[in-house]
């Protein structure tokens, strides 16, 4: 990292940051407790290993010192802010007007400063001025850690209190950036001015990514900070934070769009490039590789993820709650592929030691299933059981998990149908849709009720999109469709409906019909509380930008 320090403090922090994205969080904090006065990077990547640490391993113990950790960044950033404020609005207040047309900044040839003496220009101290703009730039940052910390604890209010305030500092922030980078002075003149905006550009692109994908239930939060998102902005932004690669955010700006074109526009060719690059540069971080094994396995590459899950655990043993995290997720790619002998042990040991809430109810709906597939009904029961304490209101496969539960205990076991169609359901999320169909082929020969014929069509017809077989898909979204009166009458199985009506949008965008995914846009935005929803919303946003792309008033990606 070229932040514009003396040679020795720069060398420190690039020893660091490496051990930071390595997982050695012991060895990085051990280098970083006598540099946390000498620069304010250095207590914001001192707060960074507290989060990280606690984010993974859910302890109360890491809580309390990721929040002691971002108090005490707080204060002194919150001085240095006072202090060096006279000298930012003193540069500002004689920096000029814009340049006609905005300078294009060369990321690989950055403007080098000198920092082994005193930085002066125009009478003012330009280390001040950096000061001051590190200074109001770490206070977003940790209030949005802190906000982060505080959601994961349940602790909403005061998350939204500090998910407010991280957002009101950003921008501000992203004002001084907009002003500053209008021309090419401030890159010549202010140190570390293009690594601050790397900080600045990946907060305001995530706050305008997130806003614009919040589920219903969690609107309020947008609400309440008075926020407009803007999606199309917050891709360019999180691109150009990761194009400074001499940032302390680049990577992770890098891994953010990684995630986003895999899970939200479905481009997995650039989100495996993107991916394949910080691998390839970071070989043995755990949040690098976790993530591409996550989207490996978005596209069906099922055993390439589990091979990179398993290389993921190795690396980050000062973390054994996220290795147990990463033996749920190989779990996982086992229930994925019908291997439910393999797949069991793994998610048990998973549920049997986790602490923290998440994929409680849905593992032991897993491992349930998996018991009733081996036929052993009084074992299916045992974990059946287990669901409805775990069960978090608003989280889809928790409430599904529950459903599935309800469903077998009618009986103490479950129908035919549902043996069949849960395994149509799992190929068709393992991207296996030949397999899918056969299924599905099996379950129509067991369907006996308008919901349940329903269900095949709806998952036929996904599956039949999946190959590109447009017509074959419609027919089957449309048997669902013009029988909505009755389908509207089976309770649980009423989200074949939305589900259809948003395979038929997805179809006309696909055959460029703008009238026609207008029209099916609008039915499935019709339903409400219906299973799968929050699932279902960000494909209906989707569609949402893909139709404004069509109409030409939104950016391809």
């Amino acid at each position: 990292l070229c932040c514009g320090m003396d040679k020795a403090t720069c060398g420190s922090l690039n020893d660091i940051y490496h051990d930071i994205w390595s997982n050695k969080y012991s060895q990085a904090t051990e280098k970083l407790d006598p540099l946390l006065k000498k620069h304010p990077v250095f207590s914001l990547l001192h707060c960074e290993i507290g989060v990280a640490t606690f984010l993974l391993s859910e302890k109360k113990e890491d809580f309390e010192a990721a929040t002691k950790r971002i108090s005490a960044v707080r204060k002194d950033c919150s001085a240095l802010w006072k202090q060096r404020k006279p000298s930012l609005k003193l540069y500002l207040d004689a920096y000029g007007h814009p340049d006609a047309t905005p300078p294009d900044i060369d990321y690989e040839n950055l403007p080098e400063i000198n920092c082994e003496g005193d930085v002066v220009h125009h009478g003012i101290n330009m280390k001040h001025v950096a000061g001051a703009l590190w200074a109001r730039t770490i206070l977003a940052e940790i209030n949005f850690m802190d906000s982060a910390i505080k959601f994961r604890q349940q602790q909403y209010l005061k998350g939204v209190m500090d998910f407010k305030k991280a957002w009101s500092y950003f921008k501000e922030c992203d004002g001084y950036m907009t002003t500053l980078f209008g021309k090419m002075k401030g890159l010549n003149e202010i140190p570390q001015l293009a690594n601050i905006r790397c900080v600045v550009d990946f907060g305001v692109g995530m706050y305008h990514f997130m806003c614009s994908v919040v589920p219903k239930h969690f609107q309020f939060i947008v609400e309440g900070i008075g926020f407009k998102a803007d999606r199309a902005l917050a891709m360019e932004e999180l691109k150009r934070s990761m194009r400074c690669e001499v940032g302390i955010r680049s990577h992770f700006a890098a891994v953010a769009l990684g995630w986003i074109y895999a899970f939200f526009y479905y481009n997995y060719d650039i989100s495996n490039q993107i991916l394949e690059v910080e691998v390839n540069q970071f070989p043995e971080s755990a949040l690098i590789l976790f993530t591409h094994a996550y989207i490996l396995r978005k596209q069906g590459k099922v055993q390439e993820a589990t091979d990179q899950f398993r290389i993921a655990k190795n690396c980050i043993s000062e973390v054994p709650e996220f290795q147990l995290k990463i033996d749920y997720e190989i779990g996982a790619n086992h229930f994925l592929l019908l291997e439910f002998e393999q797949a069991i042990p793994l998610l048990t040991n998973f549920l049997e030691n986790t602490k923290a809430e998440a994929f409680r109810a849905y593992c032991s709906y897993q491992i349930a299933f998996c018991y009733v597939m081996q036929g052993d009904n009084e074992k299916a029961a045992e974990f059946m059981k287990k669901i409805k304490g775990w069960v978090r209101k608003n989280y889809a496969l928790d409430e599904y998990s529950s459903h599935q539960a309800k469903k077998f205990f009618k009986n103490n076991e479950l129908i035919e149908f549902e043996k069949y169609y849960q395994q149509a359901m799992i190929t068709q999320e393992a991207c296996n849709y030949e397999k899918t169909l056969e299924l599905l082929d099996q379950t129509q020969t067991v369907a006996k009720t308008t919901g349940e014929k329903a269900r095949i069509s709806q998952l036929r017809g996904s599956a039949y999109a999946q190959l590109k077989r447009y017509e074959e898909a419609k027919a089957s979204f449309t048997e669902v469709t013009s029988n909505e009166k009755d389908v509207l009458k089976t309770g649980g199985s009423m989200y074949a409906l939305p589900f259809a009506y948003c395979g038929l949008t997805e179809v006309a965008i696909v055959e460029k019909d703008i009238k026609a995914a207008t029209a099916y846009l609008k039915k499935s935005k019709a339903f409400s509380n219906y299973e799968f929803e929050t699932l279902l919303s960000w494909r209906l946003r989707k569609c949402e930008d893909d139709i404004r792309f069509l109409n030409g008033k939104f950016p391809a990606q």
